[in-house]
């Protein structure tokens, strides 16, 4: 008979399953009906927002098997999220983006170089720079400060001889709150379903679990909002 249990996976713990085997001797295969899709930048870039803003990113399916002492799991669904969130613990940073500096930090800096004119511009190559300094290293851990501010002011020329000690004072701080959340999102637990049953059905509940239902129109779209809206008093 088949049955459905579940079970908490960190994101730490999928992405090193998928990549050999979890340290309790669990593994995960993607089966052959699982590949050949791929999820564009963009889907992966909000998947990876979704996990920073702490939203919900849906389940996972796996089908367990157990072969000489070793937990075996089949992804039966989730395999663009498993695919991203390895993609992710191997390389977070790569997902670092300008827009994830704050004005403020980038307005100090300046103010910092003491720089007059093209404000605009400068502060667009401030951005830059920190934004590749992060894209150079492959995680958090282990990340300096001071080659940044150095390459900041070989760009940006400054007559400020404490410069480069005071824009690690403000980068210090912003980047150490990076690796806490990196650590976070690390242990973030991924729900997921274990199914055991025939594995001739596999195939079957892939499809039906990925096949497009009715889409709604734009009325019931609408329609469908409005006893949220009415309850937090929207709509008024």
């Amino acid at each position: 008979m088949a049955t459905c249990r579940y079970e908490p996976w960190s994101l730490k713990d999928l992405s090193t399953a998928l990549n050999d085997m979890h340290i309790d001797r669990k593994q995960i295969i993607v089966p052959m009906f699982q590949r050949g899709k791929r999820w564009k930048p963009k889907q992966e870039d909000a998947f990876i927002d979704s996990l920073l803003k702490g939203y919900p990113v849906g389940t996972m399916l796996f089908y367990r098997t157990v072969e000489e002492n070793k937990e075996i799991y089949t992804l039966v669904d989730g395999l663009q999220r498993g695919n991203t969130i390895k993609k992710f613990m191997a390389s977070p940073t790569k997902y670092f983006k300008s827009e994830d500096i704050p004005t403020e930090l980038v307005n100090s800096i300046f103010k910092i170089l003491g720089l007059k004119g093209e404000e605009s511009k400068i502060k667009k190559g401030i951005s830059d720079i920190i934004v590749n300094s992060i894209h150079s290293y492959s995680t958090y851990n282990g990340m300096q400060y001071y080659p940044i501010a150095r390459d900041i002011t070989r760009v940006f020329l400054t007559t400020n001889i404490e410069a480069i000690d005071q824009i690690i004072q403000v980068l210090q701080p912003f980047l150490d709150k990076h690796k806490l959340l990196y650590e976070k999102i690390a242990n973030t637990i991924i729900p997921v379903i274990v199914y055991s049953g025939s594995e001739d059905t596999l195939p079957d509940i892939f499809d039906r679990i990925n096949s497009k239902g009715t889409a709604l129109t734009t009325y019931e779209v609408f329609a469908a909002s409005w006893p949220i809206n009415n309850k937090l008093g929207f709509g008024k």
